[in-house]
């Protein structure tokens, strides 16, 4: 005998969810929790009895580029929450900006608390800021503010590498957390190069296999999936051997003669 099972209802959810919900379980992508992490920090700031807004800037062309995009997306969410977003047109004049939201309560007339900052660029794009960022950070952040600095890179070369990785290090990443980043990265690249390799591969086996010698075609899931699982497993050790000198380097002799 069928047993009816009681109805559930349905849940009240909105594509706006993963910026206005305050509690429950939202879905969003990583570029769109920065958008989320500032309308937080806002309202973190009222529940503590603060006044304050938001200031985003930085380079449009860095891997971050689409961070840009989910702002003005989200332009509504951003101005009901007091947080202005303007792109520089390079690193070194988004950061100087957001250096100078942190001395809006050195003048009288200010209208908030504090501004809390949020910096983004590429690799380069911090070699290039280090003037900026040790004079912002020997002056400091304003009691009620504070600047989050993000950088991402893609990077080919031995070189471009040491330099990301001891910016890295200067702007406060462990060894540990570079490592684990680059060893996603080169996760990542090795799969990727190994799935289109099999594609391939199989795609040719099976055009050969069926056109020209006339016999039945039968895939290997087995062997695919031991190629992508090995050809990701010799990258990351091959990335490691390059990565580990890179985080042996100091950062003030290379920072220094950048």
């Amino acid at each position: 005998m069928a047993m009816a099972l009681p109805a559930r209802p349905l849940l009240d959810v909105t594509l706006d969810d993963k910026y206005v919900a305050q509690s429950g379980r939202v879905y969003l992508t990583g570029t769109q929790a920065l958008v989320r992490l500032a309308f937080m920090q806002r309202r973190r700031d009222l529940a503590a009895g603060l006044n304050t807004a938001g200031f985003v800037s930085g380079y449009r062309g860095s891997p971050l580029g689409g961070l840009d995009q989910a702002m003005w997306q989200a332009r509504r969410h951003m101005k009901d929450h007091h947080i202005h977003f303007t792109p520089g047109v390079n690193e070194e004049l988004a950061a100087a900006a957001v250096w100078g939201t942190q001395q809006v309560n050195m003048y009288d007339g200010a209208k908030y608390d504090g501004v809390f900052g949020m910096w983004y660029g590429k690799g380069p794009g911090v070699d290039r800021c280090g003037d900026v960022f040790k004079h912002a950070n020997a002056a400091g952040t304003s009691p009620n503010g504070g600047v989050l600095v993000l950088a991402g890179a893609i990077v080919a070369t031995h070189r471009r590498r040491v330099y990301d990785a001891v910016g890295l290090k200067a702007l406060g990443a462990t060894r540990a957390d570079v490592m684990r980043a680059f060893l996603a990265e080169f996760a990542l690249l090795g799969a990727a190069a190994a799935i289109v390799a099999a594609l391939v591969g199989t795609l040719a086996a099976w055009g050969l296999i069926t056109e020209y010698m006339r016999v039945e075609f039968v895939p290997l899931p087995g062997t695919i999936f031991g190629t992508v699982l090995g050809a990701a497993v010799v990258v990351m050790l091959l990335g490691l051997g390059g990565t580990w000198r890179a985080l042996g380097q100091k950062a003030a002799p290379l920072l220094r003669n950048a």
